[in-house]
């Protein structure tokens, strides 16, 4: 298929005898030509291109992969400079350029016509990797681009593009030519790290042997795991670490003398018993660990200096007391740069009138308002645990303000303008400044000078409760730096404790009852959701024959259960049991005899546990044989046009074993794949490659 972007004629697309053209009328426009009808993942793709010297700007070339529709696939472009540099620039499905995926090949200048250059491109999972030369000569060893695409990467097409960027003054005749497209379809057969290096020399004492050991992401991730770090602080450093002036998580023990500081250029804040109680109140937040309780006196953090940047924005969460405060107390208020007569503090003031709320005023150095909103009509805050975040931007001579309050369930928000008045440089901020927020719970205080709001705290505070199943892998592996893919959305979860990744990773598993795996085409982490595991279609069948031993059908009790409690953390629980048939907890031979399980479980709600542990009973009184080990000799003849196909059965796959012997019933075994083990040797008993399912 071939199409454009801007005026083109079918002439556009043409081939000279020996090679494809493209010819681009004018700058700004892009030829396309598309090979739709394959479906590849992995790539490694090869061709010659010709192009002229590039004049006024630069021109743009290079292959398509991953093509799913228009304007939805990823690319690499080799950029032809007026300078006669030539670059390479990763781009991806969403047509946004790829941060930090850009680099210029050294040594090489581009002369124009008559100079055909190289250029190769493999596609390794979320992994790029891209190289030109001149074709004429050999292919570099290294790659000049390496670069990880953070989207989960899906099959698609492969081709070629063209581009003139704006100001590009070339002619049209040709704009470039193509030739000797070659691409191999990559097959990844397992991405992992090697561990252990063992070296051995043999008995001639000039041979030298070393054995290694690979594994998958994994067993790295459990070596010394610790808990992680509590959701809001995860959330808060991972999406705002370039954004941050200063923050404080308020997380600290009860022995603690200072509240520590998560930004290294920041200093702790001293914390003495008459500011309050450390790790006072562990129930609010269920993303945060234990926060201080205020006591009847203020403090101050250590001075900030934000530059002044035309934007400043705090935030910070408060669980207040059941018992109203006292009107008008402050909260927080913070200093800023100024003269007499200008702003030099804003404070954050509990209003108990009109229902309830909160006020934000600017103050001079003499303690008189400059400017001052109304009571903003949050309604009653008492006993209410939320998130207040404050954002303050110039607008001219004036500064448009927004107060945001956010609870678990919902949000509200007030805008507005001061008019006549400065923003300054932050320099410090001040908690319970008149000592009147007495027994209001607080923490996570965060100070910024940049455009992304400090309000987007989501729904970190509250454990992301709710989260769906896929949502919360990705996300925990985007926090960790790992990449991911996910299939299907899963069920919801409760809120994320305070566990190791690999605990909270198996705990999406326990609660969603999908599968969870590594990838083989790329060092992280793969999650397939429940529903995602029902319904589907036959990936693959055989006939017995083919099996290199026979079946084994094992009668066993290794899964069975048939008494099962489900507890949600934190809260109450379900307990199902089988009491009659033949797998029941009556004694045999009524039953089974009892075999008891008990998980506890960040389900969404205790309703949830009921699912969960009808599931689980589901399962453990399955009254039929399992099958542990389907076992391949994939060097069989009669494998021949599967053999590809059935070595590379993903985790989760369904598939069938036809023909089985007489004594078998049914005549078809219907499975699903949850793991493999491959072996390569040259013994004549698995004739060099079997594979167990």
């Amino acid at each position: 298929s071939e199409f454009a972007a801007g005026s083109s004629t079918a002439s556009d697309w043409n081939v000279n005898g020996t090679q494809g053209t493209h010819y681009v009328d004018s700058a700004n426009e892009i030829r396309y030509s598309i090979i739709s009808g394959v479906s590849l993942l992995d790539v490694d793709m090869t061709f010659t291109f010709t192009a002229p010297q590039a004049t006024g700007a630069t021109l743009e070339l290079g292959p398509v992969f991953r093509y799913v529709a228009t304007n939805s696939f990823d690319r690499v472009n080799v950029q032809l400079l007026t300078s006669n540099a030539v670059s390479l620039k990763g781009v991806g499905r969403s047509g946004l350029d790829i941060a930090g995926a850009t680099a210029t090949v050294p040594g090489l200048t581009h002369t124009g016509t008559g100079q055909p250059l190289r250029v190769r491109v493999r596609t390794f999972g979320t992994t790029i990797r891209a190289k030109v030369w001149i074709a004429a000569g050999a292919e570099p060893a290294v790659w000049h681009l390496t670069y990880v695409n953070p989207v989960v990467p899906v099959p698609g097409g492969i081709g070629i593009r063209t581009f003139r960027n704006g100001g590009n003054t070339n002619a049209a005749n040709p704009t470039a030519s193509y030739d000797n497209l070659t691409v191999t379809n990559e097959v990844v057969r397992f991405h992992g790290e090697v561990p252990s290096w063992r070296t051995s020399g043999d008995g001639t004492r000039t041979d030298v042997i070393t054995k290694i050991e690979a594994a998958g992401i994994f067993r790295r991730l459990q070596a010394g795991a610790r808990p992680l770090d509590s959701a809001v602080k995860r959330f808060v450093l991972s999406k705002r670490v370039s954004f941050l002036g200063a923050y404080w998580p308020f997380e600290d023990a009860a022995g603690s003398t200072q509240i520590g500081s998560a930004v290294p250029t920041i200093l702790p804040i001293p914390f003495t018993a008459a500011n309050g109680t450390l790790a006072g109140d562990s129930a609010t937040f269920a993303g945060s660990k234990p926060l201080p309780v205020l006591g009847a006196t203020g403090f101050t953090t250590p001075t900030i200096g934000l530059t002044n940047t035309g934007l400043m924005a705090v935030g910070f969460l408060i669980k207040f007391p059941n018992t109203p405060l006292t009107d008008g107390a402050q909260l927080l208020d913070w200093r800023q740069s100024g003269s007499t007569s200008t702003v030099t503090r804003w404070e954050l003031i509990y209003k108990t009138g009109g229902g309830g709320g909160l006020l934000l005023r600017g103050m001079n150095i003499l303690s008189a308002a400059v400017v001052t909103t109304a009571t903003l009509g949050f309604g009653t805050l008492d006993g209410r645990g939320v998130k207040i975040a404050v954002n303050l931007t110039q607008n001219g001579a004036n500064v448009d303000y927004g107060v945001f309050v956010t609870t678990a369930t919902g949000a509200n928000q007030f805008t507005g303008t001061f008019a006549a008045v400065a923003l300054g440089r932050l320099d410090d901020m001040r908690v319970n400044g008149a000592g009147l927020s007495v027994g209001c719970s607080f923490g996570h205080l965060v100070a910024s000078n940049s455009s992304v709001s400090v309000s987007d705290f989501q729904d970190a505070p509250y454990g992301w409760g709710g989260e769906r199943a896929a949502a919360r892998v990705q996300r925990l592996c985007f926090e960790s730096g790992i990449n991911y893919q996910t299939t299907g959305t899963g069920d919801r979860l409760g809120p994320q404790g305070q566990k190791p990744l690999v605990e909270l990773l198996t705990d999406i598993e326990a609660v969603d009852r999908g599968l969870l795996y590594e990838p083989a085409n790329g060092l992280g982490v793969g999650y397939i959701c429940r529903n995602e595991l029902y319904n589907q279609s036959v990936s693959a069948g055989f006939p017995h024959s083919l099996l290199q031993v026979p079946l084994e059908p094992l009668d066993d009790d290794a899964a069975v259960l048939n008494r099962v409690t489900v507890t949600r953390e934190g809260g109450s629980s379900t307990t199902l049991e089988q009491t009659s048939g033949p797998m029941s907890t009556q004694d045999p031979p009524n039953g089974i005899g009892l075999y008891e399980g008990s998980y506890t479980l960040p389900v969404y709600n205790d309703a949830a546990t009921d699912g969960v542990a009808g599931f689980l009973l589901g399962l453990g009184t399955w009254d039929e044989p399992r099958y542990p080990g389907l076992q391949l000799e994939m060097a069989k003849r009669d494998l021949n046009a599967d053999r590809l196909f059935l070595a590379t059965l993903a985790e989760g796959a369904r598939f069938a074993v036809t023909g089985l012997p007489p004594w078998l019933m049914p005549n078809t075994l219907d499975l699903m794949v949850r793991g493999a083990t491959e072996v390569l040797s040259n013994s004549d008993r698995t004739r060099g490659w079997a594979i167990t399912y």
